[in-house]
């Protein structure tokens, strides 16, 4: 997996994030140190499940995943929002009383 990085320096040592995700950074006194330590950092939160690897080689359209949707999980769908409104409407006749 590629992704990209960038660092940032304080007052002696060396940040590395992810781009597009600052929250997933590591710190060393070096810009290759803080690079380690952020590969550490991902290769433990991959190896526990935390994050996993995603393919975006070719982007899908909504009418190619439209296609391959099975009957039971469009049965699945139509009852989960079923459910939802259903619930929004005893929330709403709760709220707003006749």
């Amino acid at each position: 997996m590629r992704m990209a990085i960038g660092f940032e320096s304080h007052s002696g040592t060396t940040d590395a994030f992810v781009l597009g995700s600052p929250e997933l950074r590591a710190t060393g006194s070096t810009k290759a140190e803080a690079r380690v330590a952020l590969e550490v950092t991902l290769r433990s939160r991959l190896g526990s499940g935390e994050i996993e690897y995603i393919d975006l080689d070719r982007t899908e359209s909504y009418v190619e995943r439209a296609a391959r949707v099975t009957d039971e999980e469009r049965l699945d769908w139509e009852q989960l929002v079923a459910d939802i409104y259903t619930e929004r409407d005893a929330e709403k006749a709760a709220e707003f009383p006749e």
